[in-house]
């Protein structure tokens, strides 16, 4: 369809600008390696090159922008899903972190990847996972939780022989605005006594944890969360764990130049999810974070060559 402009309303200029989210010669390996599902973005050259995961959100399938955006600035990027993609469960439901050590170790394996460890970059539920997978799989060198909790919700988490219960929701407690359903309530206190075996052990990981965090989350009490994951750190000795905290953020916070998302679709309620932030301070706040998560992975990633020569 044409649509013509009345002369008065041709704009004086106009310009039109694309995103790129990969480099030339970045190249893109779809996975299909045992259980593992995904899509590898390596950067150009021989390698080897530090390892990151990308676990997105509750959303499922496959999120790939963050981890071609990371192969653009020289890590090899493995975006996973872990439900509601090709073979793997169409629904989500109790999760088995086998599958994430798998992941972790086939990544450190490649031959294009430092094998000393690997780092993680993930969002809301996928934080949740993360942190689960830094508690208790040594490839973990690194951990970036962005706008997640300290415990496990819903659904059980399995490794081998333990189970990590999940907190149930409680969706009675869901607040309907002009706007959408806030979320943020039905995420139970961690801290009581019949939630105490679902708090993950942050003491144990091996390496750093950053938590990156949206003051204005209305999906979940981000900064509340992160907090407690850290004072149990510190408490049982573990002094690296770190957060970052943005006044007027809220829950999705995606690279710098990504559309403000203020309300959607949300798979398990049936009206529009509300997810929190004002436009500027969003804006801001994605701008600020992704020179973090740029940093820390750099800074935390160990990159010897034992093992590659």
């Amino acid at each position: 369809m044409e649509i013509s402009l009345h002369p008065q309303n041709i704009p004086t200029v106009s310009k039109v600008i694309q995103r790129w989210f990969t480099s030339p010669h970045v190249q893109r390996v779809q996975i299909r390696e045992g259980r593992i599902r995904g899509s590898l973005f390596l950067p150009p050259g021989e390698g080897p090159f530090p390892g990151v995961i990308d676990i997105y959100g509750r959303i499922g399938g496959l999120m790939v922008s963050k981890s071609s955006l990371l192969a653009s600035r020289g890590f090899a990027s493995l975006a996973l899903a872990y439900y509601a993609y090709e073979d793997l469960p169409s629904q989500m439901e109790d999760m088995d972190l086998e599958y994430f050590e798998e992941a972790a170790q086939w990544l450190c394996n490649h031959p294009k990847v430092f094998g000393d460890g690997i780092g993680i970059v993930s969002l809301c539920k996928g934080a949740e996972l993360a942190l689960a997978m830094a508690s208790y799989l040594p490839q973990v060198a690194a951990t970036i939780c962005i706008n997640g909790t300290n415990a496990i919700n819903e659904f059980a988490l399995r490794y081998r022989d333990a189970i990590i219960p999940g907190i149930p929701y409680r969706p009675e407690r869901m607040l309907t605005t002009d706007r959408g359903v806030v979320l943020s309530g039905i995420l139970d206190d961690p801290n009581k006594p019949e939630h105490q075996n679902s708090i993950i052990p942050v003491e144990r990981a091996r390496g750093p944890i950053l938590f990156l965090v949206g003051e204005n989350d209305q999906t979940c009490n981000s900064l509340f969360f992160a907090k407690e994951a850290i004072a149990r750190a510190h408490n049982n000795g573990k002094q690296d764990v770190y957060l970052r905290s943005y006044p007027g953020a809220g829950h999705i916070l995606e690279p710098p130049g990504f559309p403000y998302c203020s309300v959607s679709k949300a798979l398990f309620i049936s009206l529009p999810a509300s997810w929190g932030g004002d436009l500027v301070s969003h804006c801001q706040a994605q701008e600020s974070i992704w020179k973090e998560i740029l940093e820390f992975l750099h800074k935390n990633i160990p990159c010897s060559r034992r093992n590659k020569l």
